[in-house]
């Protein structure tokens, strides 16, 4: 048998191995594709059962609010299944910094809720790669400076929500490291100076001062001072009017007060 018999014999005999190989390889990821699949919908049932509400969008990307209702400690560790969830709600007010860190691998997240829980911020501080999530709610949580600090990690946040907090000269300096450009302080108690200062050197593009503890005349020296900032600051009163003023698809709209509530 000759060189060329004999490379013929070997190149016959390897082409097979290499098409037995790659259908292994490729069923090797159908199946897990498949396992992943149920243990999504696993995951999904046992969210229900725990009295989260769930909603699936074809099986592409998930959503899940946790009510005051829901079981926590059954819930929080069902999340982690969802690589899909885009969209995380906790009303529960004993969830805190370390059950927020948990929520770490889930780098599909966009919008995350957590209005009135124990929220202070410092949770975030490994949200480094978490490159599609914009927008952020922490109204009615005890925001440390710190805490503000480690939401500046986040590479994708464009709109905080830091409403009905107490927003000291601390807080909002430690602001400064944010790169969001719509922010909301309703209802907070906000120092005067320091908002300035941060709304003159931040990017932030628009504010909502709405019930804030500022006085009309110290938002008007704001408005005069910051020019380049578009702020609103409508009476809880007026409620029509503000509609009007933000549109319903602005980021800046506050959302429902209900338990069912979107960012």
């Amino acid at each position: 048998m000759n060189t060329t018999e004999t490379r013929g014999l070997a190149s016959r005999r390897v082409v097979p191995r290499l098409i037995a190989i790659g259908i292994a390889a490729i069923g090797v990821v159908l199946l897990w594709q498949w396992l992943d699949s149920v243990k999504r919908q696993e995951a999904l049932e046992q969210l229900v059962a725990a009295g989260a509400d769930v909603t699936d969008f074809a099986g592409r990307k998930s959503s899940v609010c946790l009510p005051k209702t829901a079981d926590k400690a059954v819930a929080m560790p069902l999340l982690v299944n969802l690589s899909d969830l885009w969209f995380l709600e906790v009303r529960k007010p004993d969830f805190n910094d370390q059950d927020l860190a948990r929520l770490n691998p889930l780098k599909k997240l966009e919008l995350l809720a957590l209005p009135d829980t124990q929220v202070t911020g410092e949770g975030f501080a490994g949200f480094t790669k978490h490159t599609q999530l914009y927008l952020v709610n922490v109204s009615g949580c005890p925001l440390s400076a710190k805490g503000l600090k480690h939401l500046s990690v986040i590479p994708s946040l464009d709109y905080l929500n830091a409403g009905r907090t107490n927003l000291t000269a601390k807080h909002l300096q430690a602001m400064q490291e944010l790169k969001v450009r719509l922010l909301s302080v309703v209802e907070a108690h906000v120092d005067h100076v320091e908002l300035q200062n941060l709304l003159k050197t931040g990017q932030i593009q628009e504010v909502d001062l709405t019930d804030t503890n500022l006085s009309m005349k110290e938002i008007d020296d704001l408005r005069a001072a910051v020019p380049q900032v578009k702020i609103h600051a409508m009476s809880s009163h007026t409620k029509a009017l503000r509609q009007t003023a933000i549109p319903e698809d602005s980021l800046l709209a506050e959302p429902p007060a209900d338990d069912d509530a979107q960012p």
